[in-house]
């Protein structure tokens, strides 16, 4: 297998399933989404105990040049199992951080109804440069974990959505103050948001200067 030139272009071309694995991990198959979908359709249809994606198809995206070639092809969500594959991919600890940043570039348009709570802090890490994922309470506070700051850019691109589950927040001094100071969040919702912190952090100087300063701005926030 790995003196063969030429490359699988379609799977179903395979009759036999044994081969699956070498054909993968010696990269003898063509990077698409629809042979990688396939691999999972084959390993539900087999009625096997934990349907989960071939590690060979993880050492397969972890090869140079595969998950790029991915991330510039249309994911297709019209297959049955396209969306239960992609929440294996996304959640799997298999995946590369490299080739992970890659396929997750442009990701599907169902991608926020994704549950993304218990992902990996570096992972979520991740994701937010490249879209803005459902804005959960457990997504923002992985981040904060993570201790990047990314969870206040999360915060700024969805801040309205972010606003309406306030109260499951994690929120402290630290990241008030970013986002009473943040350009890309409006002052009708600083107003908001500060209607919604807590009196004790409210009442911190820090915040108390920046909420003087907004004052002058807006005569609106109370």
């Amino acid at each position: 297998v790995e003196q063969v030139i030429t490359k699988v272009s379609v799977i179903n071309d395979v009759k036999d399933d044994k081969l699956f694995s070498v054909l993968f991990e010696n990269n003898k198959v063509r990077a698409s989404w629809d042979n990688l979908i396939k691999i999972y359709e084959l390993e539900i249809e087999q009625d096997k105990p934990n349907k989960e994606v071939p590690n060979y198809v993880y050492t397969f995206l972890n090869i140079e040049g595969n998950a790029e070639t991915l991330s510039k092809e249309k994911y297709p969500r019209e297959i049955a199992e396209a969306e239960s594959f992609w929440s294996e991919l996304i959640r799997s600890s298999s995946i590369d951080n490299s080739s992970f940043a890659l396929l997750t570039i442009t990701p599907p348009s169902w991608f926020d109804n994704l549950d993304l709570e218990n992902t990996n802090a570096e992972r979520l890490h991740l994701l937010v440069p490249n879209n803005s994922s459902i804005p959960k309470p457990g997504v923002f506070n992985n981040l904060k974990l993570y201790n990047s700051g990314h969870h206040i850019t999360h915060f700024e691109r969805q801040t309205t959505r972010y606003l309406e589950v306030f109260d499951e927040l994690n929120i402290d001094e630290n990241d008030t103050r970013k986002i009473l100071k943040s350009a890309k969040i409006s002052i009708e919702q600083k107003a908001e948001f500060i209607s919604e912190i807590s009196k004790e952090i409210r009442s911190q100087p820090s915040i108390l200067k920046e909420i003087s300063e907004l004052l002058k701005k807006n005569a609106s926030i109370e």
